[in-house]
């Protein structure tokens, strides 16, 4: 389970870039640099915490609970991230990188940890 989590985090972060080098063109804008910077670090603390909470009181040792905490944790987070992008940075298109790399972690999910 612990090589499968770095894997998809490994994964993940190549194909960010490479969508983004791709898809992204111009000016690069950040959520941080816009009116939905509180919203969405207030978010981004509020999903952490509750997942912090949730990941320390689940069974380690059961690894079904473990896959379905690590599915929900991923669509949750990425779907979060793909609202904001979509609600603040609507022009820079990088909300469609969250939702590619949304349907590529759940993919390496459901192949190689179910």
């Amino acid at each position: 389970m612990g090589i499968s989590i770095s894997s998809l985090l490994i994964i993940l972060v190549i194909v960010r870039f490479l969508i983004k080098l791709w898809f992204v063109k111009g000016e690069k804008i950040k959520i941080s640099e816009t009116s939905g910077k509180r919203f969405y670090s207030w978010g981004a603390w509020i999903l952490i915490l509750i997942s912090l909470v949730v990941l320390f009181n689940l069974d380690f040792s059961n690894m079904n609970i473990m896959r379905w905490f690590w599915l929900f944790t991923l669509i949750i987070a990425f779907s979060f991230n793909a609202f904001a992008e979509w609600k603040y940075i609507r022009e820079s298109k990088e909300h469609i990188i969250s939702l590619v790399s949304l349907m590529i972690g759940m993919a390496y999910i459901l192949l190689f940890m179910f």
